[in-house]
């Protein structure tokens, strides 16, 4: 009678802020029908302001919000030592925990801002424009097609007063927070969010914002409610509970996940206190004894083998009880489905088909459908004959909350998810305190599907506007660029581009506390880079002679004009044509002679001459003497260097690869300095790309690989990614100075994309990474994916299994066609 009371005192208030404020909300007549249904739909009495729900049974109830655990990518060992942990929450004394998974569609609000951000600011360019209504499109499509609903877990923690509630959960707090891998947990308190999680729990036809703004938790309740033989309807959903028959005591791990899992279905698990430690044991035996007479009656020598194990474990479970190390809790399993008739019936079918594999027994408790709806209600209920006991290290290794899910609200969708069959939306360019810089390596035997996932993040990075360069191995990306009107600049013929090494190179710096600036003076650290293209292009060259052959061309560049105190404002300004080139250089020499003061120093100018002539003729001339021709404003550029590298002449290769890696230091400095002047939101990030990374190896010569490792680590600070692919990992591992110069860059890499692996490729890729260990789960992963499926390494924390998938938009502009 008393809550009669408030609820219409209740609903005497809401009238009449309805009629001040003409709020279109149910009627008096609507809402005094759901407070009706209230009585046998929910325990929920009401919401306190302190954040706690009070139950009509006369409990008191907190809410609290479970992360999600992939434990599917663990170890064995991580398993168990994460079951064998989670095992004491479950053993906190008189627990009443209900654990509940709710079907909610994934929040890509933020992502479809960004997008239409990117389509306004790339309007008049109507390549990228496509492609990001296209993304954006897509988000909507699949929201609409229920591709982006995932899984949200709760547990709802029952106490008979609010100082039990309070010590319970406290050790909650302590076992979580020193799980490996931990648990994250919120309390939740608000009440918006409270209301929210009782709307999407009772499958209310009600607004969120009426039942906030009435208070009123009777409100969730429908309407309309009917009990049939073996389904409930509440107002215009019909729906099917589902309930567990049993459970084996021992059972394989994560046997609930499934079941617990399936999309679209609600669940509840109810867990509790039951029988004393006396009927504890003599359940236990009894159980025993059947067991025995299975064991001696089989004739099967498998069954025979299991139950033996099954008798070991049960005596081993009778001696933990009678320790004290394990106790038997009382569990029920609720499953609601939606749906018309032949929906329900092909997801019961498949519910059935998966706990058919785990030796559970589902069903559909006819005639007592409501029951089975109060069983899975916020209270302490047990539903009679479909309880079933399990110790609480079973419970533990059933653990449900495991479908996690990725998405970077600035990303792009990369792909699915083949765990949780989610769209993984992906931003290389984030940044915070997990994940600290923008390199990739991708990884994975030949036929893995490395080229095809580098060229759609080519595209969709070019279509977010980031600058890019790619080292061209193959000649495999002339049809992306040219598809999305890029530059392709060949760099080992005659005609091809010419990038002058005298031209002052803007070289990133090292020091975390320095940030490159315009006014910073370059020409010393250029010189430091001529001293490593000097020792590649001359093998034999002598200190004394690269001592002096450097002098010389500080002096040239003065005559020009350039001192070490130029700017790189000022050297900006400064056309090609003004910076000198080999040819000037070696016609400066008998100018430079005629001021040296000692025989030796003309002896080595004398050999100097000799060995700069290698410039004026033959390959070295047309490559290396002549000002740069190349033009780097366009925002995709790839270097075709398939010729230089399959020439078979290492020096030319170490010199113009140098040659080139550092000439984009210019444009990776000049876009930092260009960031510093704009808006968060309007800066550019610049990626550089190098497919078949193992052909820029020399073993005689580590001045490329170092040069790459210095970029990765320096890039960071630039918004820029480098990116680094191979198919042939062994390469890197052929000789410890290899593999030494090789982790340098390695390292370095926030994100590993890793595919389809051949064993050997796999031990190889394993000493590469020893730092970042793979565990069983995810090497068995490697050794059977198939084309286009990744584990991707966001952090030490966070692995993704990806398949990678292309629109028919993205595989038009990667060059592919309709080819898949």
């Amino acid at each position: 009678m008393e809550r009669k009371t408030k609820d219409e005192k209740n609903l005497k208030k809401a009238k009449k802020i309805d009629s001040k404020t003409n709020r279109k909300y149910s009627s008096k007549g609507q809402m005094k029908r759901r407070i009706k249904n209230s009585k046998t739909v929910t325990n929920v009495k009401e919401i306190g302001d302190d954040g706690l729900i009070y139950l009509k049974s006369g409990e008191v109830a907190t809410l609290i919000e479970v992360k999600a655990i992939d434990l599917s990518l663990t170890s064995n060992h991580e398993k168990n030592l994460f079951f064998s942990m989670l095992k004491a929450l479950y053993q906190v004394p008189n627990l009443n925990l209900k654990c509940y998974k709710l079907n909610e569609k994934l929040n890509l609000n933020a992502n479809k801002v960004s997008l239409d951000n990117k389509i306004e600011k790339f309007q008049d360019d109507e390549g990228k424009k496509l492609l990001l209504e296209e993304s954006r499109n897509l988000i909507d499509d699949l929201e609409e097609k229920n591709f982006t609903v995932s899984s949200k877990y709760f547990w709802v923690l029952i106490a008979k007063d609010t100082a039990v509630l309070n010590k319970q959960l406290d050790e909650i707090e302590d076992i979580t927070l020193n799980i490996v891998p931990r648990i994250y947990i919120e309390s939740v308190t608000n009440k918006l969010e409270i209301y929210k999680f009782l709307s999407n729990l009772y499958l209310t036809s009600n607004s969120l914002d009426e039942l906030v703004w009435s208070d009123l938790p009777s409100l969730v309740s429908p309407m309309n409610m009917s009990e049939r033989t073996d389904r409930m309807k509440f107002d215009d959903k019909e729906f099917q509970i589902l309930t567990v028959k049993n459970v084996p005591p021992f059972v394989s791990e994560l046997f609930f996940e499934d079941i617990f899992n399936y999309p679209d279905v609600r669940a509840s698990i109810g867990i509790q206190e039951c029988i004393t430690q006396e009927e504890l044991i003599r359940w236990v035996n009894s159980q025993y004894q059947f067991l025995l007479t299975d064991r001696n009656t089989t004739k099967k020598l498998s069954d025979a083998t299991e139950l033996d194990t099954q008798k070991e474990n049960f005596q081993a479970l009778m001696q933990d009880i009678k320790n004290g190390d394990e106790k038997i809790k009382e569990v029920s399993l609720i499953l609601i489905v939606e749906g018309d008739k032949k929906h329900r019936e092909e997801v019961i079918r498949d519910l059935k088909r998966i706990a058919d594999s785990y030796q559970i027994k589902l069903d559909v408790p006819r005639l007592r459908q409501m029951e089975a709806w109060q069983s899975y209600d916020l209270s302490t209920k047990t539903f009679e004959d479909y309880c079933f006991y399990l110790p609480t290290l079973t419970l533990s290794a059933g653990f449900p909350f495991t479908k996690t899910y990725f998405n970077d609200s600035n990303g792009y969708m990369f792909g699915v998810d083949i765990h949780t069959s989610l769209p993984i939306f992906f931003d290389p360019f984030v940044l915070n305190n997990s994940r600290t810089s923008h390199n990739m390596a991708i990884i994975s035997s030949t036929g893995g599907g490395k080229s095809y996932t580098m060229k759609k993040m080519i595209v969709n990075e070019y279509g977010r506007g980031t600058k890019i360069f790619i080292f061209d191995a193959e000649n495999e990306y002339k049809r992306i660029v040219e598809a999305n009107k890029g530059e392709y600049i060949d760099l080992y013929s005659k005609t091809g581009g010419i990038i002058n090494p005298l031209q002052i190179r803007f070289i990133p710096s090292d020091d975390e506390n320095h940030d490159t600036k315009e006014t910073d003076c370059p020409l010393a650290k250029h010189l430091g880079f001529l001293e490593a293209f000097f020792k590649t292009a001359f093998e034999s060259i002598t200190e004394k002679e690269l001592v002096m052959l450097l002098a010389i061309v500080e002096k040239l560049y003065n005559k020009k004009g350039i001192f070490k105190n130029t700017s790189i404002n000022t050297l900006q300004n400064m056309q090609p044509e003004e910076f000198p080139i080999f040819s000037e250089l070696y016609e400066f020499l008998p100018e430079y002679k005629k001021d040296v003061d000692s025989k030796e120093k003309e002896k080595i100018i004398e050999q100097l001459d000799i060995l700069l002539s290698r410039f004026l003729t033959g390959t070295d001339s047309y490559l290396f003497d002549g000002h740069t021709n190349i033009d780097l404003s366009n925002d995709l550029i790839a270097f075709n260097l398939q010729e230089l590298l399959y020439s078979g002449n290492q020096r030319l290769i170490n010199t113009q690869t140098l040659n080139l890696l550092t000439y984009l230091n210019n444009s990776i400095v000049a876009n930092k300095i260009n960031n510093d002047k704009v808006k968060l939101d309007d800066r550019k990030h610049v990626m550089i790309i190098a497919d078949e990374f193992h052909l820029f190896i020399d073993e005689n010569n580590f001045e490329v690989l170092r040069n790459f490792g210095q970029l990765a680590r320096r890039i960071r600070k630039y918004s820029g990614s480098l990116v680094v692919a191979t198919q042939s990992v062994k390469d890197f591992v052929g000789s410890q100075s290899i593999l030494r110069h090789s982790t340098a860059i390695f390292n370095n890499c926030q994100y590993q994309m890793i595919g389809m692996l051949k064993e050997d490729d796999l031990l190889a890729y394993l000493e590469l990474f020893k730092q970042n260990p793979l565990t069983d789960t995810q090497k068995n992963f490697l050794m059977s994916a198939r084309r286009g499926e990744f584990l991707l390494n966001i952090d030490s924390k966070n692995r993704l299994r990806i398949w990678i998938r292309a629109t028919e938009l993205e595989r038009e502009m990667m060059g592919e066609g309709d080819s898949k």
